[in-house]
Order: structure tokens, then sequence, then C-alpha cells
């Protein structure tokens, strides 16, 4: 297992009576860890924030991970204090988010969305539904039908054509990446 060690310290003059912000970063890179979409290991992080604006927790995790990370508006005014060691960046950032009542909504192009879980659901009614059609060649489409059904939002719809073996789902554009996902593959 190679091992890669960057450490990166930031001390800030506390504002409002605010702690200071140290952040070391250890990179572990090997086996152990959840995978990344690509079948890769996912890069292991190990993290001392106190009281850091969830912000620069952000930048940090952008750094780290070379992703894009956009941060919603609710985001301000949010401090984290978490002590973490040795684990998958991905899942560190998702219990950080989850903690404070934040979710992470990739999008088709990779950039991952910060949005606070309370105005989700507004989100959901602006955000324009599209219909795609999927061919299934080694499932059955009612099958699938009631498999999907859980992924769905709530201005979701599933059909059927029986004849053809086909699954037509309206939704949200980040449904049908999971429904491609189930299915194996995008609609057309």
């Amino acid at each position: 297992m190679s091992h890669v060690t960057a450490t990166r310290r930031r001390a800030r003059a506390p504002a409002r009576g605010r702690a200071g912000v140290a952040v070391a970063v250890a990179v572990a890179l090997g086996l152990g860890g959840a995978g990344d979409a690509d079948g890769q290991a996912t890069r292991r992080i190990s993290a001392e924030w106190t009281e850091a604006p969830m912000a620069d927790v952000l930048h940090a995790f952008a750094t780290f991970s070379g992703r894009s990370i956009v941060a919603g508006r609710d985001v301000r005014g949010v401090f984290v204090t978490a002590s973490i060691n040795d684990q998958p960046w991905d899942v560190v950032l998702g219990a950080i988010l989850d903690t404070h009542g934040f979710r992470a909504i990739e999008d088709e192009s990779g950039v991952i969305r910060v949005e606070s879980m309370a105005t989700a659901g507004t989100d959901q009614e602006v955000e324009p539904l599209t219909t795609r059609v999927y061919r299934l060649s080694f499932l059955d489409a009612t099958e699938a039908r009631a498999a999907l059904a859980g992924v769905l939002t709530d201005r979701g719809q599933v059909s059927v054509v029986a004849s053809r073996n086909v699954v037509i789902v309206t939704d949200v554009a980040r449904v049908h990446v999971t429904v491609a996902g189930l299915l194996g593959g995008g609609g057309g």
C-alpha cells in the first residue's frame, strides 16, 4: 500500500469568538475503501475541524477530491467540528452534510451541489421533468416497474409497454441517472 501524506494547516484569527481552524489531511491510497463509480478505490481522508465554516470544509473536500463542489446559500453561518480518521472522503462528506441538514446532489456533468434538505423539496418542483425510454434485454419490464417505484420523486411516473419489454420513465434528471444505473444502460 502506498501512502501519500499532505499536511495543510490554516490558522485564522478568531472571528466573533470562533476558534481558529486547523486542518491536517492525510491521504492513503490503496485497498479497503468504498469504490468510486469507475471501480477505483476511494481516497481516504483524516482531518480535524474545530468550528470551521462549512464553506471552508467544502473547499477542503473539493481540493482533496479534485471534484467541483458548489455550496448553496444556506451553507453560510454553519460551522463544523469533526475529527475524522482514515475514512473514505465521500462517506465523510455525506456524514458531515447529513449532520447539519444538508445533502449533496451530483449533476450529469459531475458537479456536486450542496443544498439544505429543507429546500430540497422546492427544488424538485422547479426542476424540469424528462421522459426516457429504457429498452430491456435481460429483465422483464413489469418487474422493473415495481423495482423503480422506490427511486422516483413525487412527480415521477413509470409506465410499461410489455409487448416491447420497454419501461418509460418520466422524472427529474438525477432520477434518470439512478434508473440508468439500475437498468444497466442509458435511456433512448
